[in-house]
């Protein structure tokens, strides 16, 4: 169900691709999309944290910061806003052969 189940979009598609298909999908049923950067760990890319991330109004718990963010996603009448930014097509060639070569 929408309340039980999140699309994940990452920083690391390229902000030149259109949103997926089986994503748009899901948006249409009712699903929620969360965007984070990707924490993958290469050396100097300590700018890439938090480019791409959701947003969300609501009460937090400094005392139980997951169990915040679970709660409020899963109310039917939250909204999440997407904010940042995805990699320009270069620096998405870039990571992807990153990717490529430490397997």
């Amino acid at each position: 169900s929408p309340s039980e189940l999140f699309i994940g979009d990452t920083s690391l598609r390229t902000a030149m691709w259109p949103t997926p298909a089986l994503m748009a999908e899901a948006t249409r049923k009712g699903m929620k999309i969360i965007a984070g950067s990707d924490p993958l760990p290469f050396a100097h890319e300590e700018d890439q944290i938090g480019r791409y991330c959701f947003t969300l109004n609501t009460d937090f718990n400094i005392q139980k910061p997951a169990a915040s963010i679970r709660t409020a996603i899963k109310q039917p009448d939250s909204t999440i806003k997407l904010a940042g930014t995805r990699n320009p097509l270069f620096t998405f060639i870039r990571r992807q052969g990153q990717i490529m070569r430490e397997k």
